[in-house]
């Protein structure tokens, strides 16, 4: 079965195990929900879950922009990670002295995490199980291995092709390599 549309998903309906009051924040899960409306034990009820909300936070300052978390246990929002479950953005700078942070609830995009260190030259150059990045650079003349990189004298090494008894199909395929990396800014144009 494909998926079928319900609702915009804005609220969500929650039965609570424990009386819930209107403005407390109620974690599901990996998902944060805020009453609107009071919600006795055991009734069917809704939570918000999105808007900007005026949520409770500890004494530390939170700059505007900051991943805002929601500790359960002392059921403040906070910057700090830890076991805490995440709020949202904070939309404006909160004071360590504030009472609040306004907070837009679930406003978070998945993001996929790499757990990864930068390569090496000799990795690049033959290759590695581990998971590893490289960072681009950019090549004044005559940079070289040190660097990390080398520069390439392109019409040189197509001239060197060329010679080859196949060298004319390479070179057209190496020139038509270089014309798409260099259309799509992958290498820098002559």
């Amino acid at each position: 079965m494909k998926a079928v549309f319900l609702y915009e998903g804005k609220s969500i309906d929650y039965v609570p195990v424990a009386d819930v009051a209107a403005g407390d924040v109620v974690v599901i899960g990996d998902m944060i929900g805020i009453a609107q409306f009071n919600i006795p034990a055991g009734a069917l009820g809704t939570v918000a879950l999105t808007g900007v909300w005026n949520v409770e936070k500890d004494a530390a300052a939170i700059t505007a922009g900051a991943k805002v978390y929601w500790n359960a246990t002392d059921k403040v929002a906070t910057a700090t990670v830890g076991a805490n479950v995440l709020l949202g953005h904070a939309v404006a700078a909160a004071a360590d002295d504030a009472d609040t942070v306004q907070v837009r609830i679930n406003d978070v995009v998945s993001t996929v995490t790499v757990n990864a260190s930068a390569a090496t030259e000799a990795e690049i150059k033959t290759g590695t199980d581990a998971v590893k990045f490289v960072t681009p650079k950019a090549l004044a003349d005559g940079a070289n291995e040190d660097d990390g990189y080398v520069k390439v004298n392109q019409a040189a090494t197509i001239a060197n092709l060329t010679d080859a008894a196949t060298g004319a199909q390479i070179a057209t395929a190496v020139n038509a390599v270089i014309a798409v990396l260099k259309t799509h800014g992958l290498i820098a144009a002559e």
